[in-house]
């Protein structure tokens, strides 16, 4: 599949994909002491923004828009 070609993902998908994304860097940024690990942590987040989960929440805003402002009110 290449980016032009269309796609269809399920919303609970995009919303577990986020979830588990998020909640496994910011546990790990609970539990580390120093303040490399810290960083070293927050750039993990920011590289899963840029490569994995920002595209799902991209996806899931374009669904929810679609639904809100194209009269589609139901799931």
């Amino acid at each position: 599949m290449s980016d032009k070609e269309a796609s269809q993902g399920m919303l609970s998908d995009d919303f577990m994909d986020i979830y588990v994304d998020l909640k496994k860097s910011l546990s790990q940024i609970d539990k580390m002491e120093t303040n490399e690990a810290i960083e070293d942590a927050f750039w993990q987040l920011k590289w899963g923004f840029s490569n994995h989960w920002g595209n799902h929440c991209i996806n899931t805003l374009r669904y929810l828009h679609y639904l809100n402002y194209d009269g589609k009110k139901t799931l």
